[in-house]
């Protein structure tokens, strides 16, 4: 595979494509421009409470209190199986950005990503088919025994609702400031959108997807994606813009 290497102060050199027989994946070059609104997005895997506890057990190396609670077996058997349940995860999330034109800035950890989407409609599609492909991963058995993670299905229509892992996403749709090649030659953004997208994610629950948008985006058709995913476990909220 070729990579294309560059300083950072000469980014801004074009040239044009090279021969061959694919792209591998979408560089610096691919990324969606600064000089028309964007959508960033971020993700993060909720982590359950069994991996969590298994990790921390782990880290402390307290044998004593890992008996007490669950075997060693099952301590391992809980990290491996969400290990290898983040990787299906971000095999899913990868193939969905391709579908809806989306480019990865970054995964500085398992399960949480950096996104950039040129149109907000494709952001907020690839987050609902996300959310929707999700329940039918084939995730490990240890994964679907967790509490956070088992399957539940709606009392009143019996539609599955949830099973499997649970993603927060957050996005915010406007202008970004500062676009730059990061060390893994993709694009990163900086500046309040790209902020305010992190603070949106933080917000959302597990599962939920939450959506911040400028002042001068096209809200029509968002009623109409809300309504299409409400018999999904996509619940789109959109939060209203500031005043300022």
């Amino acid at each position: 595979a070729l990579t294309e290497v560059l300083p950072s102060l000469l980014a801004k050199r074009s040239f044009p494509a090279i021969t061959s027989q694919a792209q591998l994946a979408p560089g610096y070059r691919d990324a969606p421009s600064v000089d028309k609104p964007m959508a960033i997005v971020f993700t993060k895997v909720q982590k359950p409470e069994p991996v969590s506890r298994a990790e921390q057990m782990g880290a402390a190396n307290d044998a004593a209190s890992a008996s007490a609670s669950m075997g060693d077996s099952e301590l391992v058997a809980n990290i491996v199986a969400y290990q290898v349940a983040v990787k299906r995860y971000t095999t899913v999330a990868r193939r969905l950005l391709r579908v809806y034109s989306g480019y990865e800035c970054k995964e500085p950890e398992p399960g949480k990503f950096t996104l950039a989407f040129l149109r907000l409609d494709q952001a907020i599609q690839w987050a609902c088919r996300l959310q929707c492909e999700l329940l039918h991963v084939h995730w490990p058995i240890a994964l679907l025994r967790m509490p956070e993670c088992k399957e539940e299905h709606d009392p009143a229509t019996g539609n599955l609702l949830w099973r499997g892992l649970r993603v927060r996403i957050g996005m915010a749709h406007g202008f970004v400031s500062t676009k730059k090649p990061i060390n893994t030659g993709q694009a990163d953004y900086f500046g309040e959108l790209a902020n305010t997208a992190a603070r949106v994610c933080a917000l959302a629950y597990p599962g939920q997807v939450l959506v911040k948008a400028c002042s001068s985006c096209p809200v029509r058709w968002l009623g109409g994606v809300k309504q299409s995913a409400a018999a999904t476990p996509a619940a789109v909220t959109l939060l209203p813009s500031s005043s300022k």
